[in-house]
C-alpha cells in the first residue's frame, strides 16, 4: 500500500491485465470497460467489472496517481493510456498522433486572414480586441475571442459620373 490508500483489487487487476494482454498495445483507461465486455461476451475472460461503465477507469487512475507497483505503466497523458510493461517501450517510442494536441489561438490567425482578405478581395480588415467588457456582471463580461471586421471599397468598378445630366 502506498500513502495509506487501498491497492487495486486483485479481480479488478486481473480483468485489466486480460484486456491489456489481448490488446498487445496501449489502451485508454476509458475504453477498459468496452474492451472487457467484448472479451467477456466472447468467453475469453470469466468475470466482468462490478462497477458501472463510467466508473471503471477510476481504480486504474487512482493506482497510477498513487504510484502503486503495477504490471502495467502509463504510456500517454491525454488520453491516459496504459500498456503492459513489455509493450510500453514500443508504445512510448511510437506515440500516436492523437496524443499530441496543438492549440492555436484565434488571435494568431488574424494577420493571416487579413492578408488573405486583402489579396483576394481587396478588403481592409481590423481586429477588435474587446476581451473585457465594461458592462455586465463579474465573470460574464469576458469575450473569449476577438472579432474581426472588414470593408472593401469597390471604387475601381464605378463608372465616372455623367456630365450630361
Amino acid at each position: 500500500m502506498n500513502n495509506g490508500s487501498q491497492e487495486m483489487k486483485k479481480d479488478y487487476l486481473d480483468i485489466v491485465l486480460a484486456v491489456l494482454k489481448e490488446a498487445k498495445a496501449p489502451v485508454s483507461i476509458h475504453a477498459l470497460y468496452s474492451r472487457a465486455q467484448e472479451l467477456y461476451s466472447a468467453g475469453k475472460i470469466s468475470q466482468m467489472f462490478s462497477t458501472a461503465e463510467d466508473g471503471t477507469y477510476y481504480p486504474v487512475w487512482l493506482a497510477l496517481k498513487n504510484k502503486e507497483d503495477l504490471p502495467f505503466v502509463q504510456v500517454s497523458q491525454r488520453p491516459i493510456t496504459i500498456a503492459l510493461k513489455e509493450y510500453a517501450l514500443n508504445a512510448k517510442s511510437s506515440t500516436p498522433a492523437y496524443g499530441r494536441i496543438e492549440t492555436h489561438h484565434e488571435r494568431l490567425l488574424h494577420p493571416l486572414l487579413a492578408h488573405f482578405a486583402y489579396t483576394k478581395w481587396g478588403a481592409h480588415t481590423k481586429t477588435i480586441y474587446h476581451e473585457k467588457a465594461l458592462k455586465g456582471t463579474k465573470g460574464k463580461n469576458s469575450w473569449l475571442y476577438p472579432d474581426m471586421v472588414g470593408a472593401s471599397l469597390p471604387t475601381k468598378t464605378l463608372s465616372p459620373p455623367c456630365a450630361n445630366l
